[in-house]
């Protein structure tokens, strides 16, 4: 397991992961299974795919919807509100192996036209079908900063055997990694969305609304 920071023996780690499942036991928290804590490649391989099923559900979804308004060409795709890019590398495993979070969620992903009938009927921008690379930047340094803030709560936990520091750093990253998807989320809604009783933008977005934290 990655402290986040050195990297530490793999007997210090099984010892400090012993440690924290039984403090985690104790607090009457769930440590095993894809829900838990402390969750193996096998749980979170299990979440992905539940993740991604979901994520086709939705998409689908979608389509039903705005089908018989926008007729057979109607083309919605998944829009990953943090970049695809940011699943990957360092600030990847932050995300998936110590957060436990998915690109497919129901929190990171919007639904975009695919093609310029669906959005002119829609009301709603085109899939870039790419990043912004100033913005996925932005998000990147935010990912790593709260890596760092959770590297920090690691090794105070190890000294102390206080496992909710780690909780706390945990929480605090999930949470501003939200909120960022939150704040993309209602710019992509207001793009093109004309003045005065038709608010048709927003449409692509009838599963950001009202989310509360899932994971996935």
């Amino acid at each position: 397991m990655d402290s986040f920071g050195k990297r530490n023996p793999p007997a210090a780690n099984n010892a400090f992961r012993e440690k924290a499942i039984t403090l985690a036991h104790r607090m009457g928290l769930k440590t095993g299974g894809p829900d838990g804590l402390f969750t193996s490649k096998g749980d979170y391989k299990e979440l992905v795919a539940r993740a991604h099923a979901d994520l086709k559900r939705r998409t689908k979804e979608v389509h039903d919807i705005l089908a018989p308004m926008v007729g057979p060409d109607c083309q919605m795709i998944p829009f990953f509100l943090i970049p695809e890019s940011c699943w990957a590398g360092e600030t990847g495993q932050y995300l998936e192996e110590f957060l436990r979070l998915t690109p497919y969620g129901a929190w990171n992903t919007a639904f975009l036209p695919g093609n310029a009938w669906t959005a002119a009927i829609v009301g709603t921008t085109l899939h870039p079908r790419a990043e912004a690379e100033d913005f996925t930047a932005t998000i990147k340094k935010l990912i790593l900063d709260s890596k760092s803030e959770t590297g920090i709560a690691t090794e105070k936990a190890r000294k102390t055997g206080d496992l909710k520091l780690v909780t706390a750093a945990r929480n605090r990253s999930i949470a501003l990694i939200l909120t960022a998807a939150k704040k993309v989320a209602s710019h992509l809604a207001e793009i093109g969305k004309p003045d005065g009783p038709d608010h048709r933008a927003g449409l692509s977005f009838l599963s950001l609304k009202c989310i509360d934290f899932q994971r996935g």
